[in-house]
């Protein structure tokens, strides 16, 4: 079985074995073993591929997945849980943040008189 990136010798000309070109995180010859490791230049549209090393044509599926992450919100009418006020020295502003959505809330800092 090859790996992603593996070097394949030009002497090598053994055929790989059907699960060695499955599922494989780069492209791989099914004639000759050799492996692409530039797919991410293969647009998702392109269904086949001419090998580089033995010159023959064969055909490519790629497989997409998604995941999806999802976090708590606030609901209307509840209070937002507020991280603490914080200065962070420029517009004389604090700005504080909700710990589950992420609103921003921010307030003019008073000017306090300069003691003598």
């Amino acid at each position: 079985m090859r790996f992603v990136g593996e070097k394949v010798s030009e002497e090598e000309t053994t055929e790989p074995d059907k699960y060695d070109c499955m599922w494989q995180e780069e492209p791989v010859c099914p004639y000759c073993g050799f492996v692409y490791t530039d797919s991410c230049e293969i647009l998702e549209q392109d269904t086949g591929l001419t090998c580089s090393r033995c010159n023959k044509d064969f055909t490519i599926d790629q497989e997409f997945s998604r995941t999806f992450s999802s976090t708590k919100t606030c609901q209307p009418g509840d209070e937002h849980p507020w991280d603490e006020w914080k200065s962070y020295g420029y517009n004389d502003l604090e700005i504080r943040y909700c710990k589950l959505c992420s609103k921003r809330e921010s307030r003019k800092i008073e000017a306090k008189e300069p003691t003598k």
